[in-house]
């Protein structure tokens, strides 16, 4: 979901300073050649921003060390950007707003909600200097468990992913299990690098009948092992993004023995990286760009086409059909 009309404002607003170069401070938790990192670069470009003709990128990654963000954004602060860009985590919009002043901020909140931990006023009218996009972390992982549920009504004990940027998903979670009568095991890492294999291991003991990975950026480059520690233990699964979903996919059509059920994801994270594109580029060109009032850009989450089914399955590839 944008925020507050980010995506709503005057397209010709992007021309209406020709031959100035814009400069974008930009704090990530991972690799830049992440696929919604990349995806953010490309809009951008296809918005008339290029490196080298009309935009500068101030890129700095923590590469998974939260230790070092506050140090990342105080030298991102002395920049003199016209916009900052967090994405992922909270830690990273945290760490920018604490180093930097009065510069507008674009977050692209993966892994909590931003209206819940105080950082914007509403979605509508965030106020401040903070506008961006959000993937509705208070309501998508009740709705994540309930789907789970319709779509293996015998399941009575599902095992969820977590570590400590998706509190607030792990409470959401909880509170749909407990209406549907539920056991969740948690699975909670407490530090990198984190232990999959031992976490799945721990699930298959406790006899989970299904997993359910909460959002987090921490999980992002694991994708690809979620996947497989997933089909490998024939364990239903939810996922946060649709690149894990397309992982397994890839997976099955090797003809890997374990493919025999439909994993399922809500969102393309590599989409939200492109929308907050527009955002960006709305904020560097406007004087005042927040508060204002908007629609969401996107549908909401019961209407996406991009859920992908997740239940028991025959032994053949072609069981993870898009449903």
């Amino acid at each position: 979901m944008a925020l507050g009309g980010t995506l709503a404002w005057p397209q010709f607003a992007l021309a209406q300073q020709a031959g100035r170069t814009y400069r974008v401070g930009w704090l990530s938790s991972q690799s830049r050649t992440e696929p919604y990192n990349t995806a953010f670069e490309q809009r951008l470009r296809e918005l008339g921003f290029a490196e080298g003709r009309n935009l500068v990128i101030e890129f700095r990654t923590a590469q998974g060390r939260v230790e070092r963000l506050p140090e990342l954004a105080a030298d991102l602060a002395r920049r003199n950007c016209d916009v900052l860009l967090a994405p992922e985590t909270e830690a990273n919009l945290a760490a920018i707003k604490q180093a930097s002043r009065d510069t507008p901020i674009v977050m692209v909140a993966i892994d909590y909600d931003p209206v819940a931990t105080g950082h914007i006023a509403s979605l509508v009218r965030p106020g401040g200097r903070i506008t961006g996009m959000t993937h509705l972390q208070s309501e998508l992982p009740a709705k994540r468990v309930e789907l789970l549920k319709e779509l293996l009504p015998s399941a009575r004990r599902f095992a969820v992913l977590a570590d400590s940027a998706n509190t607030g998903q792990l409470a959401s979670a909880e509170a749909g299990a407990r209406r549907l009568g539920v056991e969740l095991q948690v699975l909670e890492f407490k530090r990198a690098p984190y232990d999959y294999d031992s976490a799945f291991a721990e699930a298959v003991r406790g006899k989970a009948q299904a997993l359910l990975a909460l959002g987090s950026a921490n999980f992002v480059p694991a994708r690809r092992q979620i996947t497989e520690l997933a089909l490998k233990h024939r364990l239903p699964s939810m996922f946060h993004h649709v690149g894990a979903s397309r992982v397994a996919v890839r997976s099955a059509g090797r003809g890997e023995r374990a493919a025999n059920g439909r994993l399922a994801t809500a969102h393309p994270l590599w989409g939200m990286g492109g929308r907050a594109s527009p955002a960006r580029a709305s904020v560097g060109v406007q004087a005042s760009p927040y508060g204002a009032p908007g629609t969401p850009a996107c549908p909401s989450p019961a209407s996406w086409s991009g859920v992908y089914a997740i239940a028991p399955a025959p032994r053949n590839a072609s069981s993870l059909a898009r449903s």
